[in-house]
């Protein structure tokens, strides 16, 4: 999985589009014709794809690259060479480490800094391309994102035939934004790098409406933190619940800025899944990671939403610098005690552009798999988090109340978590 400046591999089988290329479809679509290939999703080989753009010959290829196969990645686009037309690239090891990536794939002509932005377009164009590419050989500024963003309705029936998955959603599902980058620093993450810009409301709702018009009724609103402004959010919830679209959403969200009122807009309007970054059990490695909440703010946020009937899913991060074996075992004692229809526990890794992040040069790594050495005792105790979970009535009681697609989801995800082949 390489999108959106993260980089890791499916767990419990959900596999989304790749938002860099969903939102840049927008911008490149009209004069140039477009072609998309996802060679992770459809399960194509290198040299399968080498050959399929080598038949295609394109003017330009944007292509993304992640730290999760980072070898193979850079391996791949020096192979495709001149074949790829003009290169430019995205993901996080493009976005967060540039001049090495530029250093080590000679044909790249570019990287989005700001994959909302029109400046691949503009270049294309032979126009100023502005902050949102960098070019090779010239300046690499990486001032913080911000103010208001927009960006055309995407190609989304690109990706549609594809058969991206997600346990909480029917298909086909559309991925987009309502804001961009993360307004928090938390440690773990590179979500707050680039800074944080909140989209253009009319433009949100002009692609809601179309898509509607479509007749789709599947969401996955990709912001870090859909309520890292509430008071927008409640704005938006609003608004699409006056619109009567009659959508149905996951979405992520922090736990400590969901009231009640909140929790209503959420249920009325259609989410069917609040996925919340709730990462420990402990109040010392929440503060010391730099979360800015507290198992209080966690535990009131989730009552909130139970409350109201919103299915909660809970995001966990474990193998933090420090974390003791008492730490992790109060992060099981959360999941299991929160009224949780799913739980991912992941590995911590040090992503490029968090504070986490490794030294000097390039390093593959990836949030999902023990790239990185790990104590023996964390990856197990993983697997037990996965059995203790997924193997108790109360998980399978909760997801069944949700709806049938969420029980169906759960339970190949929940089963794909248990024999290994998802985590």
């Amino acid at each position: 999985m390489r999108d959106y400046y993260c980089s890791s591999s499916s767990k419990g089988r959900t596999v989304w589009q790749p938002l860099d290329l969903v939102v840049q479809s927008g911008w490149l679509r009209g004069a140039r014709e477009l072609t998309l290939i996802d060679a992770a999703i459809s399960g194509q080989t290198a040299q399968k794809v080498l050959r399929e753009i080598e038949r295609l010959k394109p003017q330009a290829t944007l292509g993304l690259i992640g730290a999760a196969a980072l070898d193979s990645d850079v391996q791949f686009y020096n192979e495709l060479g001149a074949a790829a037309g003009r290169l430019f690239l995205s993901g996080d090891v493009a976005r967060f480490r540039p001049q090495e990536v530029f250093t080590a794939i000679p044909t790249a002509e570019g990287i989005l800094r700001d994959l909302a932005s029109d400046g691949l377009a503009r270049r294309l164009a032979d126009e100023e391309p502005g902050q949102g590419l960098w070019l090779r050989g010239g300046p690499l500024d990486d001032g913080p994102l911000k103010g208001e963003f927009r960006y055309p309705l995407p190609l989304h029936e690109l990706f549609w035939p594809l058969p991206y998955r997600h346990p909480f959603l029917g298909w086909p599902f559309a991925s987009l934004l309502t804001d961009h980058g993360c307004p928090f620093g938390c440690a773990f993450c590179n979500s707050g790098r680039p800074g944080w810009m909140q989209r253009e409301p009319d433009d949100l709702f002009a692609e809601l409406e179309a898509l509607a018009e479509r007749g789709l009724r599947w969401l996955f609103i990709k912001d870090m933190t859909f309520n890292a402004d509430p008071k927008r959010c409640a704005d938006l919830l609003q608004r699409m619940i006056a619109g009567n679209y009659g959508f149905r959403f996951a979405a992520y969200l922090r736990p400590d800025r969901i009231d009640d009122g909140l929790a209503r807009l959420l249920r009325k309007a259609g989410c069917v899944v609040a996925q919340l970054g709730i990462e420990s059990g402990s109040d010392e490695l929440l503060a010391g990671q730099g979360k800015g909440i507290d198992l209080a703010a966690i535990r009131r946020g989730c009552a909130q939403l139970d409350r109201a009937g919103v299915p909660i899913g809970g995001h966990f991060v474990v193998g933090l610098p420090g974390e003791s074996d008492a730490q992790r075992a109060a992060t099981l004692r959360l999941a299991l005690e929160l009224p949780l229809v799913y739980a991912s526990f992941n590995l911590a890794t040090p992503r490029y552009g968090s504070r986490l992040e490794p030294g000097g040069g390039l390093e593959q790594m990836d949030g999902s798999h023990a790239v990185q050495p790990m104590l023996p005792q964390v990856l197990e105790f993983v697997r037990r988090a996965n059995r203790r979970f997924y193997l108790r009535p109360r998980t399978w009681r909760r997801a069944a109340a949700t709806s049938p697609a969420g029980a169906r989801g759960l339970l190949r995800g929940g089963l794909a978590l248990l024999t290994g082949k998802g985590a």
